[in-house]
């Protein structure tokens, strides 16, 4: 699964030459890769929620999270027949 990478838009206010105040954009580029966060949030909600059991995540998520479609997509993952 791909997810885009998402931009943020900040706005900084500038004084105009007529006294005005004019609003301009500045996109900023993420801090860190996207899969570096990714890694990251999930090494810590595992350590935190999970009492650092990689596999209670997969099974709280697999319990209640996740479709009858996302379940046969991780099965064939799981079994190697879709890399």
């Amino acid at each position: 699964m791909k997810i885009r990478r998402k931009w943020a838009y900040p706005y900084r206010a500038v004084d105009g030459k007529d006294g005005r105040i004019q609003i301009q954009h500045q996109a900023c580029a993420p801090a860190q890769s996207q899969n570096k966060l990714q890694a990251s949030l999930l090494k810590e909600l595992i350590h935190k929620a999970f009492s650092g059991s990689g596999k209670e995540l997969v099974m709280a998520a697999l319990h209640k999270h996740v479709s009858q479609e996302e379940r046969e997509e991780i099965r064939k993952f799981l079994h190697g027949d879709e890399r």
